[in-house]
């Protein structure tokens, strides 16, 4: 079958958002109604704290890996769900944190934003850029080989939000 991995995911606390979760079940016959449902995705959880509301981050693979967008999915019964993206594919995820979340103020009272991210090796890392309610951005990239497996949650150490003013245009003089 055919589905569209979402390019934008809604926040949810605590959780993974509403429509983010794409599940598939397959019987092994017209006389077998019981539905065993199983996830497509695995869940990165990206822990942040600081001074600020976040309006949105964006997650993406530092080697090109397509996360979103249109995919095939071979389901069988009694096997795990395999997912394999089109061409048209995209290699981007926004979580879209709607007006705002508030961070937590320590490592320890951290707030947490939820992806659902197709299985994948992200092999030379990957990248998110958290953007605040005044626009102002911070950039992180890891290096490290990091593997999203189905149905599994991934929660990475918290990390500071230091937000980054943007340039101010300086306006052309004209004569």
């Amino acid at each position: 079958m055919t589905i569209a991995l979402p390019s934008v995911q809604q926040y949810a606390a605590g959780s993974f958002g509403l429509g983010a979760n794409t599940m598939v079940a397959v019987t092994n016959g017209t006389s077998d109604t019981f539905l065993a449902f199983k996830n497509l995705c695995g869940y990165l959880v990206i822990k942040l704290y600081g001074e600020g509301t976040v309006k949105n981050i964006s997650f993406k693979g530092n080697n090109g890996e397509k996360i979103a967008g249109s995919a095939a999915v071979t389901a069988s019964y009694d096997s795990e769900p395999n997912i394999a993206m089109a061409s048209s594919a995209t290699e981007e995820i926004t979580l879209d944190c709607g007006s705002g979340v508030a961070l937590g103020s320590t490592s320890q009272t951290a707030t947490e934003f939820w992806f659902c991210i197709r299985p994948v090796t992200f092999s030379k890392g990957f990248s998110i850029k958290v953007t605040n309610t005044y626009g102002w951005a911070m950039e992180k990239s890891i290096s490290s080989s990091r593997t999203i497996s189905r149905n599994t949650i991934n929660p990475m150490s918290a990390l500071e939000v230091e937000f980054t003013e943007p340039p101010i245009p300086v306006p052309e003089m004209v004569d």
